[in-house]
């Protein structure tokens, strides 16, 4: 069971804020990361990275400074537990996923993010990694959705691991820190590993 929070706000939506552009369009600056809040007495890890389709640079946690790139990734990871996935395009998918947990499960509370389709973000993940690497067949695809399928939290009360019943400790881990699980989703994307560098 995760630890109990209670959210501050409710949950905020992808939306865009914008300035002016030099041709008097607007232009999509940042983008409110899905999280805006956090629990008064942080006990686990939290960070923010953004990885720009090159490299992974620390974040901010209430703000996406959109990069110029097409391809680009936003890691918000809460408490050791939770860890919000923002990526543009979104393709077929919504652009957000989760890690370890979703919101409305962590924070029982079913207006803290939408419902999830784990199967419609991992294809769109899939088409996301393609268009990224530039290109893949679609059993490249499919193999790669498949392979993202057992890193994304569904919307079902997660089972309490028993550290006395793990034979492996290295999937312990993965299940008992988000972080951990993230680093493996990212290496299982292909994309360069992230924490090697310091949270902004």
């Amino acid at each position: 069971m995760p630890r109990q929070h209670h959210a501050a706000s409710a949950h905020a939506a992808d939306h865009a804020r914008y300035k002016d552009g030099a041709d008097g369009c607007f232009v999509a600056k940042t983008i409110l990361s899905p999280v805006r809040w956090w629990n008064d007495h942080r006990m686990g890890y939290f960070a923010a990275f953004l990885f720009d389709g090159t490299a992974w640079a620390p974040a901010d946690s209430d703000e996406i400074e959109v990069p110029e790139s097409e391809h680009w990734m936003h890691l918000d990871i809460h408490d050791s537990d939770l860890t919000f996935v923002s990526y543009r395009p979104v393709g077929a998918g919504t652009g957000v996923c989760y890690l370890g947990f979703t919101p409305r499960t962590y924070f029982d509370e079913p207006t803290a993010s939408a419902p999830t389709d784990v199967q419609r973000e991992c294809a769109a993940l899939a088409d996301w990694w393609a268009g990224w690497r530039g290109g893949a067949t679609d059993a490249e695809r499919t193999a790669m959705a498949e392979r993202l399928r057992p890193y994304l939290a569904e919307d079902e009360e997660q089972p309490e691991i028993d550290p006395d019943e793990e034979d492996d400790e290295d999937d312990e881990d993965a299940d008992v820190f988000v972080e951990v699980k993230t680093d493996r989703f990212i290496a299982a994307l292909e994309l360069p590993p992230f924490r090697n560098l310091d949270p902004a």
